[in-house]
């Protein structure tokens, strides 16, 4: 069963049966894509009987999309519940930039729901830490003078885990899905899971690019959260990637936010009522355990800034192209052997980690950052364009 709703701020509202949403399929307007920079799908369990989007309650968020984003699936035993105990009215809110000002753009962009009629075993939830209810509003992303990098540390307590989760057991919750979440002067962003205050996992990505993908999707299996975990959510950000005039915190495409977002099941309510969330601006009695912490660190243009900022790989891909010439440059004196058979245009990758293999050759593992001509590539082979690996 397929049930599609399109608009800004489109509302439905489903009060027939029990049921399970089990597929979110974003869909964009092609002739608007370059237009739509974001959207969330927030949820009510109540039906909605207004007629304005300003009217709507609905405060817990089921989907979020940006560049980059796939149809979120569910595993067959997770559902997003709908209908009769479960969402009975959405809406579907729609972030747009257009700096040119370019008008006769017409949009028709939403999501396209799966849903069944088969209950599965879990209902899902989206637990929000960093800065969700956007605390910073308005803030200078980076408030000292000096400083070209800032860095913005929202730390989320044991307490906010360790109240809410089931007790039973210490029964976990189980994260299916960590998207991470800033706008265009991020440069990294890292979410760390911390136990007994050890940090235990890192979701992270070193270089950040909107364009390339707004939700930063982990790659990584699924984990568990247990009562008493807590996390600390890291952004970087840059002046000099906007230096027309100060980017602050705020809701609009031009400005800035660090959110995670962790799909996780079983659902969650803090005080039966509210969704999992960890943030500033909390300011509810029953929201205290969950209130995070925040701070901010500079970073000066004489630091060592890949340590600063704590990257993983040392530099983007645009520096190592630089780089690699560089090196180039200075390779008269070494001696290349260029190989005996043709370099296919598209070279295949492997990714066999098999300790069993007999063979002894060497896998390849194709980085190279010049234009695909042969003559280059056999040149480049010792400017590490090819990395060599043995498989024992």
């Amino acid at each position: 069963q397929i049930m599609t709703f399109n608009g800004e701020d489109s509302i439905i509202a489903i009060n027939e049966t029990e049921m399970h949403i089990v597929v979110v399929e974003p869909i964009i307007t092609e002739e608007a894509k370059n237009h739509v920079h974001h959207f969330t799908l927030l949820a009510s369990e109540s039906s909605y009987e207004g007629s304005g989007c300003d009217e709507f309650q609905g405060m817990e968020l089921t989907y979020v999309w940006a560049p980059g984003d796939l149809p979120l699936v569910l595993p067959p035993n997770v559902g997003t519940p709908l209908g009769v105990n479960g969402f009975k009215s959405f809406r579907l809110q729609i972030h747009y930039d257009n700096p040119e000002r370019k008008d006769n753009i017409i949009d028709n962009s939403g999501v396209r729901l799966y849903y069944t009629s088969k209950k599965r075993e879990f209902d899902l939830g989206v637990f929000q830490t960093g800065d969700p209810l956007i605390g910073l509003f308005n803030q200078p992303t980076v408030t000292n003078e000096t400083a070209s990098i800032s860095q913005h540390v929202f730390d989320c307590p044991s307490t906010c885990t360790e109240e809410n989760l089931p007790q039973e057991q210490n029964q976990p919750i189980t994260v299916i899905r960590e998207h991470l979440h800033m706008h265009k002067t991020g440069i990294s962003m890292k979410n760390d899971q911390l136990r007994n205050d050890t940090v235990i996992r890192t979701g992270a990505v070193d270089y950040w690019d909107f364009n390339q993908q707004g939700n930063f999707g982990v790659i990584q299996e699924p984990f568990q959260i247990l009562p008493g975990d807590g996390f600390r959510t890291t952004c970087t950000y840059s002046r000099t990637h906007r230096q027309d005039k100060e980017t602050v915190f705020g809701l609009a495409s031009d400005n800035e936010m660090c959110i995670a977002f962790l799909f996780y099941y079983p659902r969650v309510l803090i005080n039966r009522v509210f969704p999992l969330v960890c943030g500033m601006r909390l300011r509810a009695n029953f929201m205290r355990p969950c209130r995070a912490q925040h701070v901010e660190k500079y970073i000066s243009s004489t630091d060592d800034t890949y340590q600063a900022i704590g990257r993983t790989f040392g530099a983007p891909p645009s520096e190592c192209r630089k780089n690699a010439v560089e090196m180039l440059s200075g390779l008269d004196s070494i001696t290349t052997v260029a190989p005996t058979t043709d370099i296919p245009e598209a070279p295949p990758v492997s990714t066999s980690t098999s300790s069993s293999s007999s063979s002894s050759s060497p896998v390849l593992f194709w980085l190279n950052p010049f234009p695909s001509s042969h003559n280059e590539i056999t040149t480049s082979i010792t400017a590490a364009a090819i990395v060599l690996l043995m498989l024992s």
